[in-house]
């Protein structure tokens, strides 16, 4: 089949990444490998011309719009063979047919049922992934098709309104001003691209003016003039080749409800299903009780072990077999996406892993198989529009997902995250971009997205784990459905929380889980972990011989502290509590145990922080409030 380079903008237009792409298409591997090489991170699909250059005709079924393509032809009672097939990014679906030869067929849209059209010569499709069905012959009805209602994927010209066309050319050079770190070059390509086609090709605008006005937005993001005058004329040639795009927008939005719905907002009566279906109160889970298919978040500062952590689950998932304890659900398969480490070195350290684990060669071979990892340091996976408000980044999650049909992941991890966002200055502003674009990674893949994170020095330092006891922590409060916080353990602390002592050659780490939300029995209490060589084992905490005179739980104990504290009306900062209660408990204990209670209500009670009284202390106070926040 004849393929060509094509590409998805920022904002989501297909476009081909050659000149004269109908004639250009080959089957030839030599020169589609070498179109991998020339475009690089710009290839993000193969096109597929359609009609009588590859001999097919594609029926594609959108469901989009609140309009169910697959209803409408069923009513109108269209005959839709079983043929070769594959899901569109937007939920719909392409059906590919024989084309008989010398007949030529005319595109179409919603010509025989809205939503329904077909793509025939001068179309084309995008490849995703076709599944194994033979391809049918074309129906009947399709080669009775003698009108051209849809224009040529090159489109007609027409004319924009100046004024509509100087705000489409300052979004776009907007998007040129603040493309992300590694994206410069080829935003600037596909901007200059789309104000071709759009902009120029239609004479809404004189070439010189769009060509100045994104040498202007090409300085603004410091790129050199000799650079971006070759980039910009890169992508005019390509745009003005290609012809006009505004006439067919792309979606690249999953769509999981095949049902049509209203555009309508106000939201209808719900159905008594909506009540009592359970399921959307408990995600599926890789290991049971400890890794839901969503997002999580784990922190912990720099050199404890996240990353090979990560890769220890990644085996276990690959084989099925318990991680730290826990029971494997169902056996997967893992995308790593490093922002730091190199391939080799995180495929080096799986071999320490599975050399010490003494896997035998079967199960090697199955690792192999089952985790991929990929370096993308030049990855941005949020991007700003013109007012800098951040968002995912559309052209990042598309390179993710790929593979995500023929791999299917059950876990993806983004380490660190640092590496994949802006400033550090922009975190607040940064956050619902980040959890978005996980969120929709994750509806995309089914799959668990974990996103590393290091924790801030003060909080490594101090083993203070409280700012990871809100909603989220770490500049992901919402979203998050489980936030894990690691700090580092000395021997002293080690011995006092496991009754044993710190093995040579060995480090210890105390994990914190302190948010999910599915209702799940998911581990919520400090845990520590051992770590030796590349492999982690949880130690089971046990009473120490202070802890043995007083058997309150740690969290009882600092309610009835704060209580006496309340009835001498006295308010103490986290100083003054972790110094009165440090000679029942460690320091660790104390904090995990104000992460625990300002996180949720325990016993009825809540740990709240407040200004201090006196208003010559400058730190924060704590108060004991009721669940309803009552002191």
């Amino acid at each position: 089949m004849r393929l060509f380079p094509a590409t998805i903008t920022i904002d989501g237009k297909k476009l081909p990444l050659i000149k004269d792409w109908q004639r250009l298409s080959t089957s030839d591997q030599v020169q589609i490998e070498k179109w991998k090489v020339e475009f690089g991170s710009q290839l993000m699909y193969f096109g597929i011309p359609c009609g009588q250059d590859n001999g097919i005709v594609v029926v594609d079924i959108d469901v989009k719009n609140g309009i169910d393509g697959f209803k409408n032809a069923i009513d109108a009672k269209l005959n839709l063979p079983t043929t070769l097939s594959q899901r569109t990014l937007s939920g719909g679906m392409h059906l590919i047919y024989k084309v008989p030869k010398d007949i030529k067929l005319k595109n179409t849209v919603s010509k025989y049922a809205k939503n329904v059209d077909t793509r025939a010569d001068g179309g084309y499709i995008f490849y995703y992934g076709f599944d194994n069905t033979p391809i049918a012959d074309c129906p009947e009805w399709l080669l009775k098709n003698d009108e051209q209602d849809l224009p040529k994927t090159s489109g007609n010209p027409f004319t924009i309104k100046p004024s509509i066309a100087r705000e489409m050319l300052y979004d776009i050079c907007t998007q040129v001003a603040s493309a992300p770190v590694g994206e410069a070059n080829n935003t600037l390509n596909l901007k200059a691209f789309e104000a071709a086609q759009n902009l120029i090709g239609t004479g809404s605008l004189p070439k010189e003016e769009v060509f100045e006005q994104l040498m202007q937005a090409a300085r603004a993001r410091g790129k050199s003039d000799a650079e971006s005058r070759a980039t910009i004329e890169s992508g005019f040639a390509g745009g003005l080749r290609a012809g006009p795009s505004i006439d067919c927008p792309f979606e690249p939005k999953p769509v999981t409800n095949m049902q049509p719905k209203s555009d309508r907002w106000f939201p209808p009566e719900p159905t008594m299903d909506d009540f009592f279906n359970f399921e959307h109160l408990k995600k599926k889970q890789n290991h049971k009780d400890w890794s839901p298919q969503d997002i999580y978040l784990l922190t912990a500062d720099g050199g404890t072990g996240k990353t090979t952590l990560k890769l220890q689950e990644a085996i276990c998932l690959a084989l099925g077999e318990r991680f730290l304890g826990f029971e494997c659900v169902e056996r997967g398969n893992t995308l790593f996406i490093t922002g730091e480490d190199s391939e080799g070195k995180l495929y080096n350290i799986l071999g320490k892993q599975m050399l010490q684990m003494e896997l035998n060669d079967e199960q090697k071979a199955i690792v192999k198989k089952s985790i991929r990892i990929k370096l993308a340091d030049d990855m941005m996976i949020v991007t700003q529009d013109k007012n800098y408000n951040y968002f995912p980044n559309h052209t990042a999650l598309e390179k993710i997902c790929e593979g995500l049909e023929e791999f299917k992941p059950k876990m993806i991890i983004i380490d660190p995250l640092a590496n994949f966002w802006g400033k550090e200055s922009d975190l607040n502003d940064m956050s619902r971009a980040v959890t978005k674009f996980a969120a929709l990674l994750r509806d995309r893949a089914g799959a668990c997205v974990v996103l590393i994170n290091h924790m801030g020095k003060q909080s490594s330092q101090s083993k203070d784990m409280s700012q990871f006891a809100g909603r989220g922590g770490s500049a992901l409060p919402s979203h998050s459905r489980i936030v894990m916080s690691m700090v580092r353990v000395d021997k002293n602390d080690f011995t006092e929380m496991t009754g044993r002592s710190l093995p040579e050659n060995t480090s210890a780490l105390e994990m914190y889980c302190s948010k999910f939300s599915d209702h799940s029995p998911i581990l919520n209490e400090s845990q520590v972990l051992l770590r030796t060589g590349h492999l982690f084992e949880i130690v089971p905490i046990v009473a120490s011989a202070k802890r043995d005179e007083d058997d309150r739980s740690d969290v009882q104990i600092l309610i009835d502290f704060m209580k006496d504290c309340k009835k001498d009306n006295k308010y103490p900062t986290k100083d003054v509590i972790i110094g009165a209660l440090h000679g029942t408990l460690s320091k660790d204990r104390i904090t995990t145990a104000m992460s625990a209670l300002a996180f949720k209500p325990i016993d009825g009670y809540m740990l709240k922080t407040i200004v201090h009284p006196d208003i010559s202390i400058k730190k924060e106070a704590f108060v004991l409030t009721d669940d309803k926040g009552n002191e």
